[in-house]
């Protein structure tokens, strides 16, 4: 199985509008894909950055 993981802010969550994410993962668990949703309400890109653990510590 292969995982597909989405990062964003509250428009990614779906909680207000349609959530897409769980869409796809309904639409593609039989053809071996699962999708996480990790959209966080409020998040920016710094935030994103800070949670996932990975940041360049060499900017172009």
């Amino acid at each position: 199985m292969q995982r597909v993981v989405y990062l964003g802010a509250s428009i990614l969550r779906g909680w207000v509008s349609f959530n897409f994410v769980e869409l796809l993962g309904q639409r593609m668990e039989k053809d071996g894909f699962r999708f996480v949703n990790t959209g966080v309400s409020g998040d920016l890109a710094y935030n994103v950055l800070a949670r996932s653990g990975h940041r360049d510590r060499r900017p172009a």
